[in-house]
């Protein structure tokens, strides 16, 4: 059974812990946030930080915690040795040629829109104006190749 909530990181955690200092048992990373116009530093756990509480959680699925599983499992992993890899082959690379494999270019590229798709403003950006506009096109698309007497009967299904 799901926990009634969880902090799920929007920014992966395991990324997180590339650029903080351990600490004992914890990872630690500067961190700032900005409340009613104030800036206040601070350093905390990586635990701590890039999280939403229960940001990813469906209803859609038997596992409420779906997304949350799918993007630890696939994603999150990704961004510990593959990109260990390609950090080094950058680092070492000469200036105008770094030379990625098409594995490399593959996990950068899951990574980057995986990344994009967990951040709640590009969400709200897919739902209000991205979605809305493929929606249409497609519609239009349908009717255009849908006998019109199909068209005409059901209409308002395709529209809906």
């Amino acid at each position: 059974m799901a926990k009634d909530y969880t902090n799920q990181h929007i920014v992966p955690k395991r990324y997180l812990d590339r650029f903080g200092t351990k600490n004992g048992k914890r990872i630690i990373i500067g961190t700032r946030i900005v409340r009613k116009g104030t800036v206040r530093f601070f350093i905390d756990s990586t635990e701590n930080v890039g999280y939403i509480k229960n940001y990813y959680d469906v209803t859609d699925k038997t596992d409420p915690k779906y997304w949350e599983h799918y993007f630890a499992r696939e994603i999150d992993a990704l961004c510990g040795r593959d990109m260990e890899n390609i950090i080094a082959k950058a680092t070492l690379s000469q200036k105008d040629a770094i030379g990625l494999s098409e594995r490399d270019k593959e996990v950068l590229a899951i990574i980057i829109v995986a990344q994009l798709m967990r951040i709640p403003k590009s969400i709200d950006y897919v739902k209000t104006v991205l979605y809305p506009k493929v929606s249409a096109h497609v519609k239009e698309e349908l009717i255009s190749i849908l006998p019109p007497a199909f068209v005409e009967k059901h209409r308002a299904q395709i529209m809906n």
